[in-house]
């Protein structure tokens, strides 16, 4: 097995990948729509290498990765999310614009995407014919089969480039890089795999796609579709009049994948043409037939630059560059998804690996790592005090200067503080810069870095200080935003609590007179008269009413007695009150199917009454025309091991509309078209959860719909 030494893996560390430009300006506009749709997104992203790197990369990492893998680009968008993949694509588009900071600036990898997408696009329909259990894996193995070129480019350089010049396809460029090297792209390209710790054969695949047929017949599936996937790119046809020539790997592959010579060649002119149109649809269709980055010729000789155009250039990609990029972290209102974006934008444009961000204590004169996810947790039980020449972090931040232990001037370079830092970040060096905002200071960007990475850091000194102001922009405008906000929230209260005084105090005095009127009445009234009883469901009636009103304010509400209720009394009681009003008088017949044998249950009268009148309130208004209305109950339900009261009640009505049915327990949408579809039935799940019960629903356009609701009872047994 072919290690990657450790000089290599440090280079590797932060890496720079060029997408194909038409691809990410693609993105670009799609990103800006805050409604698109992510599976569009996949689509085009799953078409660069990079691009689907990045996102794989991102999604796994420890700050988004939560306990399972994310290997399907649409699930990693979805976790990503709009505002950050926004940010992404912003800094892609800064590092393609300004060239001068990437080592890929003298290649050209037109052949080296097409090659990707071909060896992709065969992986993807071999997993077809196969019935793979994991076409996107596939897939996305096939398009990453040789990113390790990328990465050796971008971490070496012009080391790696002089080897791929004298390289003119895959073959005889393993044949150099393992000698020169001490491994080679399919080993680097698996190591990549492996940091995103995927449950998957994918890195295997990776590695041994340049292995010999014998080795990989006993392998994985997915090991052989990609090896196959590999070799059959390198065909320009597979008919019969190639048959000798191609006839080992051919027929490996045939053998190895249990497929005819024809489905092989189906499988190739399927893809051979889809690689056609996709590549003349990215501006990648020249008729370079290299696989591998190829050098351009063009040389950037510092000669030819004057200081004054270059400190004007420096100037324009602030102004150009920057506000768009500070625009995007403004549309973020909260301070943990900013500073995540930051990270991500940092390594990006900088290529110095993940940054750490301490933090200015809001009450005292210390600063502490900040609270997001896949930042060291050490950080932030760090207590580093604001003296003067205690720290290098201290004096950074009290200075408003960038500071670096690589510096031979602070008296406090070794300092037992900066040692933590160091260690914490498993690095030997350490480069601090201060956020800043105005006269205001929040905190310190916190780079852990090689020696190699710190010669990169010091040209860019100018553009990362930039990037640390417009941070303090975006942190302090989230603050004082939320500040706000909560100022805001907090006169609403004000306004809401004086308010709800006032609607209790007015409505419960017309309540309490009309309650009042009704016992006058009811005790005129001999005991046994059917009246009565009903004066008695109103007065109840009338108690539930103003408890409501109370809960307007939050004010605390006499915890009712949970008793026994007789489910089909209730039921019966408010038929006498609601039946008329409800169903007789619109033209809706009324079903009764209740099961005399159910026997009390333990529940809150209350609550019960109000998610059935929600229910019936709701198929009364949907059968306006008239129909039928079935209410039914049930006892001893048994659901797994639980035993419940059911009361299920249907009607004959048109049914919910179909955008409604997947989300019918959610508040409507306000800009919906005026209606009584589904109105208070989020109200009725929330009451089912507090009697810890079980809704469950079902409807058919232009049948009906059904409610059924389980409300526990004691189980068997209990006394």
């Amino acid at each position: 097995m072919i290690g990657i030494p450790q000089a290599i893996l440090n280079e590797l560390e932060s890496f720079s990948l060029p997408s194909i430009p038409k691809a990410l300006l693609e993105v670009l506009r799609l990103v800006e729509n805050d409604r698109v749709a992510m599976i569009d997104l996949a689509v085009l992203i799953k078409r660069d290498t990079a691009l689907t790197a990045r996102i794989l990369t991102i999604a796994n990492s420890p700050a988004l990765r939560q306990v399972t893998e994310h290997k399907n680009i649409e699930q990693c968008l979805v976790v990503i999310g709009i505002s950050l993949l926004r940010t992404i694509t912003a800094c892609l588009a800064i590092q393609s614009v300004f060239p001068n900071t990437s080592r890929h600036q003298h290649y050209n990898f037109k052949g080296f995407w097409r090659h990707s997408l071909l060896v992709s696009e065969i992986a993807r329909e071999i997993a077809i014919k196969l019935n793979h259990t994991d076409i996107e894996e596939a897939y996305l193995s096939a398009l990453l089969h040789d990113i390790g070129q990328m990465l050796l480019l971008g971490g070496l350089g012009e080391k790696y480039g002089i080897i791929l010049d004298k390289c003119s396809d895959e073959e005889s460029l393993l044949n150099m890089e393992t000698p020169l090297l001490g491994t080679n792209h399919a080993a680097v390209g698996a190591w990549l795999i492996d940091q995103w710790k995927f449950s998957s054969f994918m890195a295997d695949a990776v590695m041994f796609h340049h292995y010999s047929a014998d080795e990989v017949f006993s392998a994985n599936q997915l090991i052989q579709i990609i090896w196959s996937a590999h070799r059959l790119s390198s065909c320009y046809s597979i008919d019969q009049t190639e048959l000798g020539q191609l006839a080992p790997d051919l027929l490996a592959i045939m053998k190895m994948l249990d497929l005819n010579f024809e489905s092989i060649s189906e499988i190739h002119v399927i893809a051979t043409e889809r690689v056609v149109m996709l590549a003349e649809e990215l501006g990648i269709s020249d008729n370079d037939s290299r696989s591998i980055p190829k050098a351009t010729g063009l040389i950037l000789k510092s000669e030819y630059f004057d200081p004054a155009h270059s400190e004007i250039e420096l100037k324009v990609r602030d102004m150009a560059v920057m506000q768009p990029l500070l625009l995007n972290l403004l549309k973020i209102c909260n301070e943990a998804e900013i500073l995540l974006s930051l990270r991500e934008a940092s390594k990006i444009l900088f290529e110095l690996g993940d940054p750490s961000f301490l933090l200015l204590h809001s009450e005292k004169p210390t600063l502490s790592g900040a609270n997001i996810l896949g930042q060291p947790e050490l950080l932030q039980f760090l207590e580093i005090h604001l003296t003067p020449d205690q720290s290098l972090a201290a004096s950074s931040i009290l200075s408003k200067q960038v500071f670096s232990t690589f510096d031979n001037n602070h008296s406090m370079i070794n300092s037992l503080v900066d040692v933590q830092i160091a260690r914490i970040l498993n690095s030997d060096w350490l480069l601090y810069v201060p956020l800043c905002c105005n006269e205001q200071t929040i905190g310190l960007i916190v780079y852990g870095l090689t020696t190699g990475q710190y010669v990169k850091a010091k040209k860019q000194i100018e553009w990362i200080t930039r990037f640390a102001h417009i941070a303090s922009i975006s942190i302090t405008t989230c603050r004082s935003m939320q500040e706000r906000e909560s100022k805001q929230q907090l006169d609403l209260i004000n306004q809401f609590e004086q308010h709800g005084r006032k609607i209790i105090h007015e409505a419960g005095n017309p309540l309490g007179i009309i309650k009042n009127y009704l016992q006058i009445i009811s005790n005129r009234l001999p005991d046994n008269d059917e009246i009565r009883n009903e004066l008695d469901i109103i007065s109840e009636e009338i108690d539930r009413v103003s408890q409501i009103v109370k809960k307007i304010n939050n004010q605390p509400v006499a915890s009712k007695i949970i008793g026994n209720l007789d489910i089909n009394n209730l039921i019966e009681g408010m038929m006498t009150l609601y039946g008329e009003s409800l169903f007789t008088s619109r033209g809706i017949f009324i079903q009764k199917k209740l099961d005399s044998t159910i026997t009390p249950i333990s529940a809150d009268r209350d609550l019960v009454k109000q998610i059935l009148l929600n229910i019936w309130k709701n198929g009364s208004e949907a059968m306006q025309a008239g129909g039928c209305f079935i209410i039914s109950t049930r006892d001893s339900v048994n659901l797994n091991g639980e035993y419940f009261t059911e009361i299920q009640m249907s009607d004959s009505g048109p049914g919910f509309p179909p955008d409604v049915i997947n989300n019918v327990f959610e508040p409507l949408d306000p800009c919906r078209k005026p209606g009584h579809y589904g109105i208070g039935l989020s109200i009725v799940e929330s009451l089912v959860e507090q009697l810890n019960g079980i809704i469950f629903f079902h409807s058919h356009p232009g049948v009906g719909t059904s409610f059924s609701i389980l409300l526990p009872r004691k189980k068997r047994g209990d006394s």
